[in-house]
Parts: C-alpha cells; structure tokens; sequence
C-alpha cells in the first residue's frame, strides 16, 4: 500500500510536468511506459484471469486497442505514413488504462484527491510567488525544462495575455472544478476557501488559461442554477460570473479589433485564436471525406513534424476540440467518446457517497463542454489520465464500487 502510494505520487509528479525540471528523459519515459505498464496488466488481469467486461471496460478497449489499430491504418493510406509509426504515434492513449490500477489495489479515492489537490495548490502558490515577485514566466522558465515535445511554440510571449506561467498546470481542471462545487455548497469553510481563492488568482493572473476560466463560469452556472429555483434575478446573477469573464479576456481594448481581422484576411496578434482557426479550416475537407472513420493519427517523426507537414506550424488536433476529434475517428470515434461519458455517468448511480457522486457528474460535464464548445479534447494524448484519475472507481465490472470510497 506505500509502495502504490509512491507510484501514484510521481505519476501525478510526472503528469504535471514537474518531473521536467530533471531534465532527464529517461526518466520521463520510465514514468510513462510504467504507467503504460501498470494499467495494462491490470485491464489483462481484469479481463482474462477475473474474467469480467462491463460496457464502460469494452468502450476503453475500444478508444485505447482498436481505434489506434484502425487509426494507422487510415493514416497509411491517406498520408503514407507507415502503419506501424501510426500506432506508436498512439500510444499515449494506453496511460488512460492507469485507471485499472488503481482499480485493481483498490487505492482510496480520497487519498487521490487530497493528493492532486495538494500538489495543484502547491504549484499555485510557488506559480503566484515566482510570477509576482521574481518575473518568472514561461518565457524565462523554458530553458530550465525538458520538454518531449518536436515542436515548440510556448516561448513566445502571447501579444493579447501577456506573460503567463502555466508549467504544472495539466491537472489544475481537476482542483478547480473541486474546490468550485466545494466552495459553493459552504463558502464560509476557510478551509475550502483558502484554496478556493488561491487557484482563482493563479487561474485568472498567472496561468491567464481562457478555456478553464470560462469553464469555471459555465460550471459555476449550471450548479448555482440547480441549486435554486430558477427565477429571472438567480439567473443573472448564476451569468454574472461568464460576464466578468468574458470582460477579463476582453481587457484589451484592441482585441476585438483583432479578432475580427481574422475574417478580413488580416493576421491577428491573438496567434492561438488564429491557430485554432485555421486548424478547423484545414481539417473540414478530410472530414468531408472521411466523416464516418475519420483520417487516423500522424507522428512527429513522420515527415517532419507529422500533421505540422501537412496543416503547418502550429495545428494540433487536441486543440479544435470536437473537429479535432471528428478528424481523427470521424463519427464512430465521437460515438466512443460519448459512449465512455454516457456510461460513466451510468456508473455514478451506483455510489452512496453523494458528495463524489455529484463531484464526479459534474466532472464529466466539464469535459463534454471543453470538447464541445471549448476547442479542447480532454481525451486526447496525455490528458487522457484525467479521465483515469477522476473516474477510476466506475472501472470496476462490479456493482460495489463504494469500497474505493474509504473512511477518514
């Protein structure tokens, strides 16, 4: 039980990029092929020694087994890129099946939490601390990491946020939706508030992350609004949130401006506005002709750079959201992508611990609207062990998955 809590501990030390500071590269691919490991075995123990497939364990062997066989395949045949090259590129969707060991050694859920809530906030306090009083951001950070990606595009100091520091923030969403469902059932709990405000400040003027700002205003309207009765007054009051957010992201009077100018012909200063844009653009006619399975997956190693080759510099599927998706696996892919929400919301039905069940939902629906309407795909390379961290427990192929649920 200590060892796995060590293994957990440096698999969310490593997810969150703090391990790039060692700037060792063998040991960011011990920690990600023993991830692979890890979950793996446990999904074959689960499947051919215990025997047991429920819907929600078929729709992961789907996504992570035969999407990457499929999507090779496709991409050799409209790219070129040899088959096997395809299914390595896919690889990263394996470290969602981490889910399966922590299922197996049935670790304490509330363990889990406490410990990416930890860190996240640590990370938060040293980010506010480092950006506010030393001008440390992500410009001035770059040289002191080790970065697995070909392609890099975050020293460039955004012209419409500024400098930001955003290194260690790939588990944040987590914490941010916790503390905000926290935070709202009893705001006077000082010990929910604390850190409440503390991932607020580092969200809103360090990390400066649009996506999980809005997402936080969206979340925070659908609960307020479940939580009364609807009338004309909690209404705007539940928007008022959104509103002040779009304001922060609009403090830059010019921004507009720009924005527009995208639809004008005119390069925009707001160069991941204009990525985005221009990443939907150049996929929708692969997706035309291949809506129902969609045109694979490219590596870096392919032809320099991969899908950079072909849709250039700055495309990356993870960040068009939904089109990304469809591009990938066309409809059958975002059929599975559903199919795993749709299953595990199922699943949370069978939980007695409320407050994690409702965490949990709401969860699920902040991944739905960062695919959908936010041009993230929360399902996409690494970011798959999220799915695996926050839902774990509904891996199980039995009815009782309260016992993951232990009492303080």
């Amino acid at each position: 039980l200590i060892m796995s809590k060590y293994i957990v501990l440096i698999t969310i030390l490593y997810v969150t990029d703090c391990l790039q500071f060692f700037k060792s590269g063998a040991l960011l691919s011990i920690c990600f092929y023993g991830i692979i490991l890890l979950g793996t075995l446990s999904l074959g123990r689960e499947l051919f020694i215990k025997k047991k497939l429920s819907k929600l364990t078929f729709a992961l062997i789907l996504y992570c087994f035969l999407f990457p066989l499929y999507g090779s395949y496709k991409s050799s045949i409209i790219f070129e890129q040899p088959i096997f090259m395809g299914i390595v590129s896919l690889r990263y969707l394996w470290v969602i099946l981490f889910g399966f060991f922590l299922y197996s050694i049935k670790y304490d859920y509330r363990l889990l939490l406490l410990q990416i809530n930890n860190i996240n906030i640590c990370i938060a306090i040293v980010s506010i601390i480092a950006f506010f009083f030393f001008g440390i951001n992500h410009v001035t950070i770059e040289p002191y990491l080790f970065s697995t990606d070909s392609v890099e595009i975050t020293s460039t100091e955004d012209s419409i946020k500024g400098a930001k520091l955003f290194t260690g923030s790939a588990m944040m969403l987590i914490s941010y939706i916790y503390y905000l469902l926290k935070f709202m059932d009893n705001p006077n709990d000082k010990k929910i508030f604390i850190p409440f405000i503390i991932l607020m400040v580092y969200l809103i003027f360090v990390n400066k992350g649009r996506q999980p700002l809005a997402l936080v205003g969206i979340i925070y309207f659908i609960y307020y609004i479940r939580m009364k009765r609807l009338t004309i007054k909690r209404f705007v009051l539940g928007l008022s949130p959104i509103v002040i957010i779009i304001a922060i992201i609009l403090y830059d009077s010019s921004f507009l401006e720009r924005f527009f100018s995208i639809f004008e012909g005119v390069r925009t200063s707001d160069n991941s506005t204009l990525a985005r844009l221009n990443s939907i653009e150049s996929v929708i006619p692969y997706i035309i002709d291949n809506p129902v399975l969609g045109f694979g997956n490219l590596s870096y190693k392919f032809r320099e750079f991969g899908f950079h080759a072909f849709f250039g510099y700055q495309f990356y599927l993870a960040d068009i959201g939904i089109f990304g998706t469809i591009a990938r696996g066309g409809i059958v892919l975002l059929t599975i992508y559903f199919g795993l929400y749709y299953y595990a919301y199922k699943r949370t039905k069978a939980m007695d611990n409320i407050e994690y069940r409702k965490y949990m939902r709401y969860m699920i629906v902040s991944f739905l609207v960062m695919l959908i309407f936010l041009s993230s795909d929360t399902l996409f390379s690494t970011n798959c062990i999220r799915f695996a961290f926050v839902f774990y427990p509904l891996f199980s192929t039995s009815n009782n998955i309260n016992i993951f649920f232990k009492k303080a």
